[in-house]
């Protein structure tokens, strides 16, 4: 049984020898000085700051998933420029779940993708028009979301795997007034197709509303992206 999220804020909330590998790491906390996190279908993603000064993440799961291992092997060792830099450690983490024994669980860490997601974007740009800003601080427009995904669909069509999870809350979006161009990159790894897993079923589908109505759990392989494409340069076309 995977720990749950209330399992994962005890042992982050006193992190003192409770990573195997990581050592001391102090995550990000609250308005409440407790843990800060985002939660999604099957994880938890906290952020701290490393030695470095660098702004890593770690992805802690609710819900098993067979792949992890082989995609973020994956994601490791070919560093797709779409995605961040990530990596699946082993037994890194210590957990006394109130149900169940203590164990050692695994954790994703890598690095914090800078920016906003796109439906935070698409809400800018919205107010931006109706306040007339055309000197708006992050040089965001419609006109620039729409070339900046024409891009990235590009460069994930040209790529070998399928991200297998695309919506708007998926996609990071980075601009600043210095430059005009906007730039967009992916997050969440855990839904991929890569070509290691060809011929087996996918263990996600993505998100109802951002896949296939007819897609099962058999329809998983390098197309797998071409629906929520579709979906969002609609949603950006609005």
């Amino acid at each position: 049984m995977q720990p749950s999220i209330s399992d994962y804020l005890v042992s982050l909330e006193n992190s003192a020898g409770v990573f195997r590998t990581l050592g001391d790491v102090v995550v990000d906390r609250d308005l409440f000085d407790l843990p800060a996190f985002r939660s999604g279908n099957s994880a938890a993603v906290f952020t701290y700051t490393n030695y470095d000064s660098e702004r890593r993440f770690l992805k802690l799961y609710i819900r098993p998933n067979l792949y992890l291992r082989t995609i973020y092997d994956y994601v490791e060792h070919t560093r797709p420029p779409l995605l961040p830099a990530a990596r699946l450690l082993k037994n890194e983490l210590w957990v006394m779940p109130l149900a169940g024994d203590p164990c050692w669980v695994d954790v994703v860490e890598g690095a914090w993708t800078p920016g906003v997601t796109l439906d935070v974007a698409l809400s800018r740009v919205e107010k931006n028009a109706e306040k007339n800003d055309k000197k708006n601080a992050d040089n965001l427009t419609k006109a620039r979301l729409v070339s900046a995904f024409d891009r990235l669909c590009s460069e994930l069509r040209a790529s070998e795997w399928a991200h297998g999870d695309l919506k708007p809350e998926n996609i990071i979006v980075n601009s600043d007034k210095k430059s005009t161009e906007v730039r967009m990159s992916l997050i969440d790894c855990d839904a991929m197709w890569i070509p290691a897993l060809a011929g087996l079923p996918a263990v996600e589908l993505g998100t109802p509303g951002f896949r296939h109505p007819a897609r099962t759990a058999n329809h998983f392989d390098k197309t797998i992206d071409d629906y929520p494409m579709q979906v969002l340069k609609k949603l950006l076309s609005l």
